[in-house]
């Protein structure tokens, strides 16, 4: 009997013993096992959720997004408040853009205007002069091949101070400081550097008619006053070339864009070839902005690609384009040596 109780005690124990273990490590180690790898997956799928850059236009929703496009994503789009602005307003580009892009600065308010900077450092300077009171909106974006990536969006409210109306002096003079800064010059890469004379198409310059005509006789004498300092023949107006700039400046100003290209995709070289001006050589000068002829030649001649423009001796005649948007000028200054 004792021997018989002894082998059912020592079987007992060899059954209950694994049966025991099993129990502890469910009870222990079961938790971590099922209820940790549950949580896990919650915040990976957040992770992932919050990780997708929905700011940029670049990049497929059905990629994850690596943790470099993550950051890059969270820099994107900075926003910044101005407040009440008035006067001369600088609003800040990128300080780098991928090669070949363009920055894209969009004012969106009571009145709407899209300017491109295709050269650092990039900025917008927003004279407030030109733009009714009211809260306006700049965003900054870099645009490649088409793909548009914003990168900062600024918020102001416009508040103008009204000058009350002085009386005449003999010392009043109006301001020539530039509103804004000339576009990056276009020139044709097969300009030539003869110093032939040709009319090429005839037109002449007008004191008189219509401002654009006014403009573009004052342009045209300023101009020929620092060619001939710098040894140039003076250049003389050609109704083709004039032609050709006056319908791009109308043309941005009645669009609210300021680019050398049309946004039919027309270069300056093809707006002048379908005015019907053939030519061995040209370019081309635009600003935006500028209030008076000698304002805008001012401005031109501080950079260097566009006074390189008006001071190519190479060049025989010249075209000049004037037009207002939303209360801003717009000018085109086209230059060619017909063949």
């Amino acid at each position: 009997m004792h021997s018989q109780s002894s082998n059912w005690t020592r079987n007992a124990i060899l059954v209950l013993a694994p049966l025991t273990l099993i129990a502890l490590v469910a009870v222990f180690v079961g938790p971590s096992l099922f209820g940790k790898n549950d949580e896990s997956k919650t915040k990976l799928a957040s992770a992932n959720f919050a990780a997708e850059p929905a700011t940029s236009a670049t990049t497929s929703p059905s990629v994850e997004a690596t943790p470099e496009q993550t950051q890059t994503a969270a820099a994107e789009v900075r926003r910044k408040r101005l407040g009440t602005v008035k006067g001369l307003v600088t609003i800040p580009g990128p300080k780098r853009v991928e090669a070949g892009a363009t920055v894209l600065f969009a004012v969106d308010g009571k009145r709407k205007l899209q300017v491109k900077d295709r050269k650092a450092p990039y900025a917008l300077a927003f004279n407030t002069k030109n733009f009714p009171d009211g809260k306006y909106t700049v965003t900054v974006s870099s645009v490649v091949d088409g793909d548009e990536t914003r990168i900062a969006v600024y918020s102001m409210t416009v508040k103008n101070v009204k000058k009350p109306v002085a009386k005449p002096t003999a010392s009043a003079s109006p301001s020539k400081a530039p509103t804004s800064k000339p576009s990056t010059p276009a020139s044709n890469p097969s300009t030539t550097t003869s110093s032939s004379s040709g009319g090429g198409g005839g037109g002449g310059s007008s004191s008189g008619g219509t401002k654009a005509e006014t403009y573009a006789a004052k342009v045209l004498e300023i101009t020929n006053t620092k060619r001939a300092a710098a040894g140039c023949k003076a250049l003389k107006l050609n109704s083709k070339l004039t032609a050709a700039a006056q319908g791009h400046s109308e043309d941005m100003a009645e669009n609210n864009y300021f680019d050398h290209n049309s946004q039919d995709g027309r270069s300056p070289f093809d707006r002048m070839s379908d005015a019907g001006y053939k030519f061995s050589g040209a370019a081309e000068n635009i600003a935006m902005g500028q209030q008076t002829p000698s304002d805008v030649m001012t401005s031109w001649m501080n950079s260097s690609g566009h006074k390189a423009n008006i001071l190519n001796c190479g060049y025989t005649e010249m075209g000049l384009g004037y037009a207002v948007g939303n209360g801003s000028p717009y000018w085109t200054q086209t230059f060619g040596t017909p063949m």
